[in-house]
């Protein structure tokens, strides 16, 4: 793949370059590393450190780092202090500020098993301030104004955008599309879009997708796509993964999809898929660059 990307690979995190990629950060039998997202100048990587705690239940839990891909520097930014307690998926809103979910084992006002707060940092204070309750799996607009996110996780999900100046949050899509568990919501590059994982055939269906039982299609899914608006409605993907992760090209016209059993390569405008390489269970990544655009066919 053309530009920077990084992404996991067994519990380790690997940077590529171009053609060239390599061992960035090793986890152990302990330790694994997930999510890794770029900074926007791409000098940096946040990532999770989840600590499995063999043995130790008490001690189960996750971390968010950044590490500095030039002094290699690793910065503890958010430290699990108790068993249960986990800090998931983050995004960079800006050079100087992360947000990211913040989960905990006690029961969610609406009654659910845990409770997830999306939270915002700055990294020069430290300063933490929630922006939305019950709620995970943040992403910004690319001008930095709105939300997108999933709402109440621990129950029947909804996928939404809130305005961060009002908070005012508006729901997407929620299951009555025929649709479900949704996942890692995007902006697309030009904050038009949100695209997203979710398992389910979509609203033109009325039965599970190939007949399969409920319990199995949280890890089943593909790619969607809906406008802001709520309009427009679209499946990218049709490759059936098990719990894959995505990343836009930065023009908008590519997503890179990485799931169990491969990585992929989707042209928005056709939803053309094109088969790269062998998958990584339950694998992230993020990418930035742009495709070059195909020369002109002169005959």
């Amino acid at each position: 793949m053309p530009g920077l990307a990084v992404y996991t690979k067994g519990v380790d995190l690997w940077l590529q370059r171009g053609d060239q990629a390599g061992l960035l950060l090793a986890g152990s039998q302990r330790l694994s590393l997930f999510t890794p997202v770029l900074s926007p100048d791409g000098s940096r990587v946040a990532y999770v450190r989840f600590d499995q705690a063999p043995g130790q239940a008490d001690e189960i839990g996750s971390d968010i780092h950044i590490l500095d891909l030039q002094s290699g520097d690793d910065l503890s930014l958010r430290v699990h202090a108790t068993g249960g307690e986990f800090f998931w998926s983050p995004r960079w809103q800006d050079p100087a500020t992360l947000i990211y979910s913040h989960q905990r084992n006690i029961e969610s006002d609406d009654g659910g098993l845990f409770s997830v707060d999306i939270e915002r940092i700055d990294l020069d204070s430290g300063r933490v301030e929630v922006l939305r309750q019950d709620a995970a799996e943040p992403d910004l607009s690319p001008d930095g104004t709105t939300l997108a996110f999933v709402d109440r996780p621990a129950l029947d999900q909804l996928l939404g955008i809130m305005p961060l100046a009002t908070g005012e949050a508006r729901i997407l899509i929620d299951s009555s599309d025929n649709l479900s568990f949704f996942r890692v919501p995007r902006f697309s590059p030009d904050g038009q879009w949100v695209a997203f994982l979710a398992s389910g055939d979509g609203p033109l269906a009325s039965a599970r997708p190939f007949g399969l039982p409920a319990a199995l299609l949280n890890g089943i899914q593909d790619v969607w796509m809906i406008r802001t608006d709520g309009s427009g409605l679209t499946r990218l993907t049709t490759v059936l993964e098990d719990t894959p992760h995505f990343s836009w090209s930065d023009d908008g016209r590519h997503i890179l999809v990485r799931g169990a059993f491969g990585v992929y390569l989707v042209e928005v405008a056709t939803r053309s898929t094109q088969t790269l390489g062998p998958g990584e269970f339950h694998g992230a990544h993020d990418w930035s660059d742009v495709l070059p655009t195909p020369p002109a066919d002169d005959s």
